[in-house]
């Protein structure tokens, strides 16, 4: 099966993501996923508040990899998140009251 490792890029805030799905299929699932106000992720917060939405978002194919598994595509994504831990332009990533960062829950599977 073929993984994506993919970022979406504003300026200097960047959310990274993977999917085994067609990436246009993934697209399409965020682009509805940023729409709706219970999706409350730094990412889909942030997409909602720039002032072009998605207009503004530049994609990138970080890396498209074969693999067996789902968990071996987000593993990947995973190592791309931690270089990136101390980014505070990381959407992946939270900041918290005591300076330090951490990998959201929901991007940490």
């Amino acid at each position: 099966m073929k993984g994506i490792i993919y970022s979406f890029i504003d300026n200097e805030y960047f959310y990274i993501g993977s999917t085994i799905k067609a990436f246009n299929s993934i697209l399409l699932e965020h682009k509805t996923a940023s729409e709706g106000v219970s999706k409350n992720s730094k990412f889909y917060k942030y997409i909602r508040n720039i002032r072009g939405g998605w207009n503004d978002i530049t994609i990138i194919i970080l890396e498209t990899v074969e693999c067996n598994t789902v968990e071996e595509v987000e593993k990947i994504k995973m190592n791309y998140i931690k270089t990136h831990i101390s980014d505070p332009y990381c959407l992946n990533v939270i900041k918290n009251s005591s300076e330090r960062y951490f990998i959201s829950k929901r991007y940490s599977k």
